[in-house]
């Protein structure tokens, strides 16, 4: 007999940084009587998938989903794109990502169509960083289907920016990922492996239900409103569901028992080398006073949520610009000269030292920790019932079951 509970499909991209949320988006909806199907590619079961994420999660989180992993078929050295006649190692990293993109979007496809003729599928949620081939692939099985952004929504200023006009660029420019748009204009430029990747998914915008935001709306106030000069968007409903924390409260205990006892064996040590860390549990303990992050969107999302004032250190892609995010929040500061993709600038522990002692507030004005305590009532309020975060949520939920 036939399952009556809902089956949802979700493709998130390979990242380790769009995967977790994902899996806490498939945790929401198996314990809102969903059944769950989480398509991991290959790249990301390459990075360590069954190693470093599966434990984020716990034993009963296995209960009730479901990992695909779609079967191989595709030999890179085929493809025409092939790093290995690259003219650069910037072009060379940018022609793997683009492989990797390429042909794990054909697995998750193929996979997906599997799934949908032998199990049946009630919703496909995908990353829209896969474009727009899964989302007009469940389309046209008459399947709904949802781009989710894991990501800050600044991303969806860029797929409704580009064009295929807009001009190619190598090296990587990393000015793409800390200036937005100017508002209603097309992107000038884009780095290479970025072109097709944001032009399918805007292709993609045709074919999608809604999107599904790790963010909070009071976080995003003064970006929604820019997403009205490009029409693709119009009368497309966003939900803000964030922020969507792995591990978020039901950390295996054993796993927190574990580091705090590597904590206690060290006590007397200044600093603390770990090749895993549970990063939510930490940041929300009294005695941490400051957060030194390279600003991933997770990390960003945790620092608000547990009300930690900021170091920013961003190393590539979007950390630049969520590092100014938590700047302009007030509850960050940044290393002076530290921009993408540049290896050959030293960070000196002098630097480090009074950034930190700044941002504490440990040699003068408490300013960062009163700004980070305000945006950790404003999530905190977000995500109680009632709140803009647990409203949407429910609004989701409900079209999933329309």
């Amino acid at each position: 007999m036939a399952s009556s509970r809902k089956h949802i499909v979700i493709a998130p991209f390979y990242g380790f940084g769009c995967l977790l949320p994902a899996m806490e988006l498939g945790r929401k909806l198996a314990n809102s009587s969903c059944r769950v199907t989480i398509i991991v590619s290959s790249a990301t079961n390459k990075n360590g998938f069954e190693q470093k994420v599966l434990p984020l999660n716990g034993a009963n989180f296995l209960d009730n989903i479901v990992f695909q992993m779609p079967s191989t078929t595709s030999n890179s050295a085929t493809l025409l794109m092939d790093a290995s006649r690259a003219s650069s190692p910037a072009m060379a990293k940018q022609l793997r990502f683009m492989e990797n993109v390429t042909t794990n979007r054909r697995e998750i496809g193929d996979c997906l169509q599997t799934l949908i003729k032998e199990e049946g599928v009630d919703a496909v949620i995908s990353e829209c960083l896969w474009g727009g081939d899964i989302v007009e692939l469940a389309t046209r099985q008459s399947v709904p289907a949802y781009y989710f952004c894991s990501t800050s929504m600044a991303d969806l200023l860029i797929i409704g920016a580009i064009t295929p006009e807009t001009v190619r660029s190598d090296p990587m420019n990393g000015s793409l990922f800390t200036e937005l748009p100017p508002r209603g204009k097309s992107l000038e430029r884009v780095p290479f492996m970025f072109q097709e990747v944001f032009l399918s998914a805007q292709r993609g915008l045709q074919f999608v239900k809604g999107i599904v935001i790790n963010s909070v709306r009071e976080v995003d106030s003064e970006l929604v409103p820019l997403l009205e000069f490009y029409p693709l968007f119009k009368h497309i409903p966003l939900w803000f569901v964030g922020p969507l924390l792995a591990g978020d409260d039901d950390l295996p205990s054993e796993i927190a028992v574990a580091q705090a006892g590597s904590v206690n064996a060290n006590a007397n040590k200044q600093l603390l080398v770990l090749g895993w860390a549970p990063q939510t549990t930490i940041l929300a303990h009294p005695a941490v006073a400051v957060f030194v992050s390279h600003c991933g969107w997770n990390s960003t999302l945790e620092a608000m949520t547990y009300g930690v004032p900021v170091v920013t250190w961003p190393f590539t892609s979007d950390q630049q610009r969520n590092a100014q995010l938590l700047a302009d929040l007030g509850m960050a500061i940044p290393l002076p000269d530290v921009s993408n993709h540049d290896d050959s600038r030293v960070v000196y522990s002098r630097e480090l030292v009074n950034a930190v002692n700044t941002v504490a507030g440990w040699t003068g004005a408490k300013s960062y920790w009163e700004a980070a305590g305000k945006w950790k009532a404003i999530v905190e309020s977000a995500r109680r019932p009632g709140g803009s975060s647990y409203q949407e949520s429910l609004d989701f939920l409900a079209s999933i079951f329309l």
